[in-house]
Order: C-alpha cells, then sequence, then structure tokens
C-alpha cells in the first residue's frame, strides 16, 4: 500500500486541528481547569465535566466531550488576525476584546490584558507595566503555530491558518 504525502496545506490544517484535539483532551487534567472530578490518570477519550466558573459570577459550568479552552480560542483569534493584516492591531482592538463574551478558563493575566485593551489601553505600555511583566501566563506557547504557518512559503495563508 502506497501513503499519500501529505501536502502543505493538509499539514497546516492538522496541525490546526491537533492543536484543538490536544486542548479538548488536556483541559480537564489541568491544574487549572476547576474541573470538579478530576482524575489522577490520563484520559485518552474526550470527557464531558463540570468545571466551576467565577466569569461573570460563580457557578458550575458543563463542558461537554470535545470542547476546547482558551488556548484553542485564542490560536483561532490570532490566525484570524493574520488574515485580517496588521494582525497585532487587529488582535488588540478587534478580536482580545470581543474574546471576553465567550472565554472559557482564561488566567488572570490574560482577562487583565483583555479587559484593558477593551479600554484602548495596551498593557505593556503602560504606567503599570511592572505589573504586566510580573502577571505570568504561558498561553503564548500554544498560539504561536498560526504564526510558523503564516510565515510558511505559501500563495494563500488564509486557507492554511482557517
Amino acid at each position: 500500500m502506497s501513503m499519500k504525502i501529505p501536502t502543505q496545506m493538509e499539514k497546516c490544517k492538522g496541525a490546526m486541528l491537533a492543536t484543538a484535539i490536544g486542548d479538548a483532551l488536556g483541559w480537564p487534567n489541568e491544574p487549572r481547569s476547576k474541573n470538579r472530578a478530576k482524575k489522577s490518570k490520563v484520559m485518552d477519550d474526550f470527557v464531558g465535566w463540570i468545571r466551576s466558573s467565577n466569569n461573570p459570577w460563580w457557578h458550575d459550568e458543563k463542558i461537554l466531550p470535545g470542547e476546547y479552552s482558551d488556548d484553542t480560542q485564542l490560536t483561532l483569534a490570532v490566525a484570524r488576525s493574520i488574515i485580517a493584516g496588521d494582525w497585532e492591531t487587529f488582535f488588540a482592538e478587534k478580536e482580545l476584546p470581543f474574546w471576553l463574551n465567550y472565554e472559557r478558563g482564561g488566567g488572570g493575566a490574560l482577562l487583565k490584558a483583555a479587559k484593558s485593551c477593551k479600554k484602548g489601553i495596551l498593557l505593556w505600555q503602560s504606567r503599570y507595566i511592572r505589573d504586566y511583566y510580573n502577571a505570568g501566563g504561558n498561553g503564548a506557547v500554544m498560539r504561536i503555530l498560526p504564526h510558523v504557518i503564516a510565515s510558511a512559503k505559501a500563495p494563500n495563508t488564509a486557507k492554511l491558518v482557517y
């Protein structure tokens, strides 16, 4: 049986899909997932779970099997920003402020940055720059994929990242 070598487009689509799948599998096990029934064993299937949420008030949020977190939400937001052009401006002025309407699992630093962008203030350019840099957060690692794809030699970046 001969194996077909995937095209660059197929590889890029696969990478974006794998990001969402990995997020959906891993989110219930993250230390800060607030999963009330977290298991100590690694799950190799999509699971539904109940998350204790405080946005906008304390409540139990039902997460269905296969649903993903802010990591995938913002990876897609970065991809849309790259497609729109002038990605930094589009992300800070459109995507990040709007993300507050549908965010799931965002950390404190990210929520603070999004709220600040919604007010038209970029924390990294404000008088609170030390607070911004000391806020922590590691989600940027997950959101680099759209930049890698956009940097690939491809005639149509939009088709590769979305």
